[in-house]
């Protein structure tokens, strides 16, 4: 009888344990089309869905200027240390429209990052440095997201860098996901900084079909989980699409600006005064246009 208990006990056990298993969530890499939060925002029946649309690359070329025409909800991710950073960056606050600096992150591929990009041989020091160099040509930035990124964003030192800088100046951070195993989220909620991701990539396909199902996609996923964020950038293509398909978003979706997608709002709306000087030798990629180098800076 004895030997009969212990046994019904043994199988009852390995029976919980296959059921729990079996509905537990997975416990694995982190999906990078989803933000980290995704769950926490739930939209109600009486409260529209939140879109939130990051113009990527704004300044890398005086094209971009055709992006302004975009609603104001738009918010713009302009690009250091060009010829257009700083002016693009005064008419983006003159429409009243947010402004993120796009700071460029060491990738795993060889691609040209332009000058003073954050690198993983950098100390904490040279990278606070090199990122408050980066926000005073974009003087009215109130968060940043990065620009490639995929080697940087896996650094705890230089990422943890990063975030300090961030919190010290009332910044917040957008992971624009360019590799599945950004340690970004992590290393802001340590910090203290509001943080999220990304949920998809308009146009990283250019052509109309691959825009259309990327648009819808970002929808989806608003109505399902109550915001999205969607990153495009200023190719022609991308703007047509974005002018004609704002003017019809369903009325269910809200276009919202970043810091309205963190909640908040006010807290953002004032621009941080950085004017901290770098004390290191700022480095350079090995392949910089430095051209581009905006000639009243140091």
């Amino acid at each position: 009888m004895y030997k009969q208990m212990q046994f019904k006990k043994f199988y009852i056990f390995i029976l919980f344990f296959i059921i729990n298993g079996f509905c537990s969530p997975v416990i694995g890499l982190p999906n990078p089309e989803f933000s980290s939060d995704k769950f926490q925002y739930p939209n109600t029946p009486n409260e529209p869905a939140k879109l939130a649309i990051i113009m990527d690359d704004i300044a890398g070329k005086a094209s971009d200027e055709l992006a302004f025409s975009l609603p104001k909800s738009v918010t713009f991710a302009i690009l250091p240390h060009t010829s257009y950073s700083t002016p693009f960056s005064y008419k983006a606050a003159s429409q009243n429209r947010e402004v993120m600096l796009h700071m460029p992150m060491e990738s795993l591929h060889k691609v040209n990052l332009g000058p003073y990009p954050l690198l993983t041989n950098m100390f904490p020091g040279e990278v606070r440095d090199t990122l408050l160099h980066a926000l005073q040509t974009v003087p009215h930035a109130v968060g940043v997201n990065n620009h490639m990124g995929s080697k940087l964003t896996q650094m705890t030192l230089q990422m943890d860098s990063v975030m300090q800088v961030l919190a010290n100046n009332n910044l917040f951070f957008i992971d624009s996901r360019t590799t599945k195993y950004s340690r970004a989220n992590d290393l802001a909620m340590q910090n203290g900084v509001k943080s999220a991701s990304r949920h998809v990539f308009l146009d990283h396909e250019q052509n109309e079909l691959f825009l259309k199902n990327q648009f819808a996609r970002s929808i989806r996923i608003a109505r399902k989980h109550g915001k999205a964020i969607l990153i495009a950038h200023p190719y022609p293509i991308t703007l047509d699409f974005l002018a004609s398909q704002l003017k019809r978003i369903p009325a269910d979706i809200e276009l919202i600006t970043v810091s309205e997608f963190l909640q908040e709002t006010q807290k953002f709306r004032t621009n941080p005064h950085l004017t901290m000087k770098p004390k290191f030798k700022l480095k350079t990629s090995s392949n910089e246009q430095t051209e581009q180098v905006s000639p009243n800076l140091e």
